[in-house]
């Protein structure tokens, strides 16, 4: 399930106006808890695609292209997922706080798409 949609689906409960107040108050408080943790983990997510400044079309024959993040990170402590849209295995090289590499197994055949998620 897509973060924006969780995002979205949270909303307050409707309680009965004749729900006791202990009820009320355990309600409100874990959907705050929720609303926070749902923050929490949004900011810590980005996502690039292909075609972009910080990460330039990939075409014909490209066996490698660069991601340059839009906020540099304060260290390498960082997860990514690369996502291409043809038949390759992605590698990662030259990981660094502003930037990371990606190589290609198998050279793009055409102008291709990359889906690039980073989590800290």
């Amino acid at each position: 399930m897509p973060i924006q949609t969780i995002k979205r689906a949270i909303t307050v409960p409707s309680v009965p106006q004749e729900a006791p107040q202990w009820f009320h108050a355990f309600i409100y408080q874990h959907y705050v808890q929720l609303t926070q943790e749902v923050n929490a983990m949004l900011t810590g997510i980005s996502q690039y695609q292909s075609g972009t400044t910080a990460l330039p079309a990939i075409t014909v024959g490209n066996a490698s292209k660069t991601l340059t993040f839009t906020t540099p990170f304060t260290d390498t402590l960082y997860a990514v997922s690369a996502l291409p849209d043809w038949a390759t295995i992605v590698s990662f090289s030259a990981k660094t706080k502003t930037a990371i590499t990606f190589n290609f197994s198998v050279v793009s055949p055409g102008n291709n798409n990359l889906l690039v998620i980073v989590v800290r």
